[in-house]
């Protein structure tokens, strides 16, 4: 919709030209009935458009109608009225109304032909006062349409002064004397009778606001609540009479402040002059001063009022849109008439108001439609856009919100195929409404999946350890791994057992051992070969002399438990020894009990015919058995598993 209100006026040409852009911009159709409309019609129209045009147009684009709106006057709507002016299509008028409201300020007090009355003598009585609606409170609407907002005048009355009525009077019982120094300042003697207390004095009387024939006053009427009397307390002896008066020093004010002592003229505004006061005495002759003249000042000269009005505010509105905005000014009084001076045309805070702008657009619509949650199970999807609402409500629904289909998966997705051992990959489909076009994916796709497959292996057993592999697509599962396997070593040489026979066939009983890592536990990792190495069996020659003598020798290949019974017991004073690995202990008693002298002497690798020979220091002529132990010789390491049997 066009808005077309009134503002700071134009010349008619230049609103001319701006109704034809409008015209050409908007598409108005004017349908103008030429044998319909008389001359006075045409006329009509003709003054409506070129007072429009004098009092200034202004046009701006409110919503989406393309619709102008105009503010008329009284006499074009009378005119429409009468059917002597027909409304253009495409144009449309705003409402003239008055403002409204329900709460009433007072803009103006009580006053009598424009004077405030202060109810004082002649400025009290009937009068009138202005009241005007509070454009400030909730209720109130501002006019449209030309519509006015005028103030109200209310009667009301000020009250004249009136004084008080009565004469009834209450006595205060005290007599006292009032005494007053150079200075002016006052001292009440209440005379009691004693010596100095006593004499003429004066007494205080009470209006009696309880008696019947009270009445208070009115308005701004006085009423004296006191009045004094003359009293008299004798005293003890004679006193010579003093002073006293009944209220101290009262001032002239009926000659007011005079230029001079001699003269009744008053002074002019703000000058300096005299004033006479005066003594009410109780026994003049006794006073030696009833008169005094003092400095004064006239009365204060008048003040006018000053104030102004405020600029124009910022445009405001009423209400937060869809109204006539405005713009307001505040009338302020910085100076107050004083003293009878010229009082200001408007009361402080006074407002005027007039429309400015155009009116807000309720709901100002900002960004796109946009997705609001996830496609419904129905295959509908909600979509919100962002919006200003310049007032509860101010924007439709279907302005905020609206309900388009979407595609929706009504199923899970199910697997059409197995996971690809060389792709990782599968493919699914799953059950839609409202999906085609672009969003056909939506019932088919093609995932990751993962693969685990079956272990291979990689080569052969080496060093008990197999290789695996397998393939893994997706997962963190291992790719390739080694497991122990069963690759028995070679059989390698270990020790040599001496045996029964080994010092006559100078062999022994090879044991081998190999590494079975990875194998069975049962798996073979020892075995003995009867005679299957050299070794040397242990000989032993008891001598019955020195080793550097001669003398008989007892042979011996094996332990001797009596060695009485071969004729070499208690005679042996040295041995010789020789063999493969080989030890010998002698001692005392038989049956290798008694005492074992430290002297025992081991042998490697020695042959009978290089045997050694050693003395027997200790032990000499004194052993009677002999222990001759035959050791197994190391050829190699240990290749199996740690047993007790190593």
């Amino acid at each position: 919709m066009v808005l077309l209100t009134r503002s700071d006026a134009i010349p008619v040409g230049t609103f001319v030209k701006t109704i034809h852009k409008t015209i050409r911009h908007y598409r108005i159709k004017f349908s103008l009935n030429i044998k319909r409309i008389t001359m006075i019609k045409i006329v009509i129209i003709l003054v409506i458009l070129i007072g429009l045009g004098l009092l200034g147009a202004k046009i701006s684009q409110d919503g989406g109608s393309d619709d102008i709106l105009v503010a008329l006057d009284k006499a074009t709507r009378q005119a429409i009225s009468r059917g002597e002016f027909e409304v253009p299509e495409g144009v449309s008028y705003v409402e003239q109304k008055d403002c409204e409201g329900t709460e009433w300020i007072k803009q103006k007090g009580c006053s009598l032909n424009g004077k405030p009355m202060d109810g004082t003598e002649g400025s009290c009585g009937p009068g009138k006062e202005i009241w005007i609606l509070d454009q400030t409170h909730s209720s109130f609407k501002p006019a449209t349409g030309g519509g006015k907002c005028e103030p109200e005048e209310r009667d009301c009355n000020v009250e004249c002064p009136k004084p008080c009525e009565g004469d009834t009077w209450k006595d205060t019982g005290r007599c006292i004397r009032k005494e007053y120094d150079t200075r002016g300042k006052v001292k009440e003697v209440v005379l009691d009778g004693t010596e100095g207390k006593c004499g003429e004095g004066i007494t205080q009387f009470n209006l009696d606001t309880t008696a019947p024939d009270y009445k208070p006053a009115v308005g701004k009427g006085s009423c004296p609540m006191t009045k004094g009397g003359a009293c008299n307390v004798p005293c003890p002896k004679p006193e010579p009479p003093v002073c006293n008066s009944y209220g101290g020093w009262i001032e002239n004010t009926g000659l007011g402040c005079v230029i001079n002592e001699g003269s009744s003229i008053k002074v002019n505004c703000g000058q300096q002059g005299v004033k006479q006061s005066y003594k009410i005495a109780t026994n003049p002759k006794v006073c030696a001063e009833l008169i005094k003249w003092e400095t004064c000042t006239g009365k204060p000269c008048p003040i006018d009022c000053v104030g102004s009005w405020s600029g124009w505010s910022a445009p405001k509105s009423d209400e937060p849109c869809g109204v006539q905005p405005y713009k307001e000014k505040t009338y302020s009084v910085t100076t107050q008439a004083q003293h009878g001076g010229q009082v200001c045309g408007y009361t402080h805070g006074d407002t005027r108001k007039q429309n400015s702008g155009s009116p807000l657009t309720c709901c100002e619509l900002r960004d796109d439609w946009a997705k609001v949650g996830n496609c419904k199970a129905d295959g509908t999807q909600i979509l919100l856009r962002t919006y200003k609402e310049n007032k509860p409500g101010g924007c439709d629904d279907s302005q905020k919100t609206k309900l388009v289909p979407c595609c929706k998966p009504t199923s899970d997705w199910r697997d059409v195929s197995p996971c690809n051992q060389y792709t990782g990959k599968k493919d699914q489909k799953r059950d839609t409404i409202n999906c085609g076009g672009d969003e056909s994916d939506a019932a088919n796709r093609t995932i990751n999946c993962t693969y685990v497959g079956e272990w291979e292996k990689v080569g052969v057993c080496e060093n008990s350890k197999q290789k695996y592999k397998r393939t893994v697509h997706h997962s963190n599962e291992t790719r390739t791994e080694e497991r122990p396997c069963c690759s028995p070593g070679e059989w390698t040489d270990f020790i040599c057992n001496p045996n029964n026979n080994s010092h006559n066939s100078k062999r022994g009983d090879l044991v081998q051992s190999r590494s079975i890592a990875g194998c069975p536990a049962d798996t073979p990792f020892k075995k003995t070969i009867p005679n299957g190495c050299n070794y040397r069996g242990c000989k032993i020659a008891l001598r019955a002399h020195w080793c550097r003598d001669g003398g008989p020798e007892w042979e011996f290949t094996k332990s001797e438990p009596n060695l009485h019974r071969h004729g070499a017991g208690d005679t042996v004073s040295s041995y010789k020894l020789a063999g493969e690995s080989c030890s010998v202990s002698v001692y005392s008693g038989t049956s290798y009990s008694g005492m074992q002298w430290n002297n025992r002497h081991t042998v490697k690798n020695k042959n009978w015919s290089n045997r050694q020979c050693w003395d027997m220091h200790g032990p000499d002529n004194s052993i009677s058995s002999m222990s001759l132990q035959s050791y197994p010789t190391r050829l190699g390491a240990w290749q199996g598993p740690n047993t007790s049997d190593d």
